[in-house]
């Protein structure tokens, strides 16, 4: 394997940890936006239900066009539109916003973890590949 293949390797498993992890990371956070936005145990515990919601809905429909788009087109986007609306939950300056921002996050999860072990099947010859994901 090359450098640049392990390069992408090492960069595609560190962002579908991401995607898995950020329902916890993001409770971590679940006492300060409470304070922050002021609103209700309720309101705040959708920050994390949002987040997987969008991950389960979108997952169907990411399922079907899996079988059309190139696995790497999927993995792109999956990270440009996770990385975006990253960027505006960090930013959001209230509920309703942060939640949008979770839900879009959540459709760029669905379509990252789609598309991550194919293109890692395809980087990473020889046997046992798909014990190393």
């Amino acid at each position: 394997m090359t450098v640049r293949q392990r390069i992408v390797v090492a960069l595609l498993i560190g962002a579908v940890a991401l995607a898995f992890a950020d329902a916890s990371v993001v409770a971590l956070a679940l006492p300060d936006l409470y304070g922050e936005f002021d609103t209700t145990i309720v309101g705040v515990s959708w920050v994390l239900t949002t987040y997987a919601v969008a991950v389960a809905l979108a997952s169907v429909p990411v399922a079907v066009m899996h079988r059309k788009a190139h696995p790497l087109n999927l993995v792109v986007a999956g990270a440009v539109v996770f990385t975006a609306a990253s960027l505006v939950a960090g930013f959001a300056t209230g509920l309703t916003m942060l939640l949008a921002a979770r839900a879009v996050q959540g459709v760029g999860a669905a379509l990252l973890l789609a598309g991550s072990l194919p293109v890692l099947v395809a980087l990473v010859p020889g046997p046992g590949r798909g014990r190393r994901w």
